[in-house]
């Protein structure tokens, strides 16, 4: 059976939309599904959802390469690039035995607990000053850096009849939001499944397939 991997971050991950989150725990109606599942559904293949919540592009890269060699011919591949001012990190487990990478964004406000738990305040600092003084300024060049990577695998995998799809952060906003669906009860800027849904056309639209 051929299979569908997908590389990104929480909007691939399925943030909002998974057991546990407010928006699933109180709006979830039987049918609905995350964008990866109905893709997945729709090509009658495997889902292989390789996502993360606050992954930068550094780790989304390396989870594409590290996976590549097991992506055979007749499979297909999406990536969602994000955004390009996080600033990605490794950091320990609560155990300090598992190294993991995570990102920060250098102009988002993180509540109390959220890194303090893996990072000294001094790393913390370090990290959002790296992004307020290199990164974020730069965010178009690190952009188009991180652009002509991922755009040389799809090239790569395309070659070898692999069929690959590459979205960028500013798509975020083109589909449904969690606070628009809910009117602002839930604050959540990750897709809703209407979002989920649409995106997922416009993925099969670009692999000629329409959604089940």
């Amino acid at each position: 059976m051929n299979r569908g991997w997908y590389f990104g971050c929480s909007f691939t991950f399925g943030a909002g939309c998974i057991p546990g989150a407010e928006y699933y725990d109180n709006y979830y109606k039987p049918g609905d599904k995350h964008w990866t599942t109905i893709v997945s559904e729709a090509l009658s293949i495997e889902e292989i959802n390789k996502g993360q919540n606050s992954a930068s592009n550094m780790f989304i890269l390396n989870s594409l390469a590290s996976n590549i060699q097991d992506i055979n011919s007749g499979d297909f591949v999406v990536i969602g690039m994000t955004d390009p001012s996080r600033v990605g990190f490794y950091h320990s487990n609560t155990d300090n035995s598992v190294k993991q990478m995570s990102a920060i964004a250098f102009d988002q406000v993180y509540p109390e607990g959220r890194f303090s738990r893996y990072m000294s305040e001094r790393e913390f600092k370090a990290v959002q000053e790296y992004g307020i003084c290199l990164q974020g300024p730069n965010e178009k060049r690190y952009e188009s850096y991180y652009e002509r990577i991922f755009k040389s695998y799809c090239t790569l995998l395309n070659k070898n009849n692999i069929q690959t799809y590459m979205w960028g952060f500013s798509n975020w906003t083109d589909h449904e939001t969690i606070t628009y669906a809910t009117k602002a009860k839930v604050h959540d800027r990750h897709w809703s499944y209407k979002g989920h849904r649409t995106f997922a056309e416009e993925v099969l639209r670009s692999f000629n397939k329409v959604a089940l």
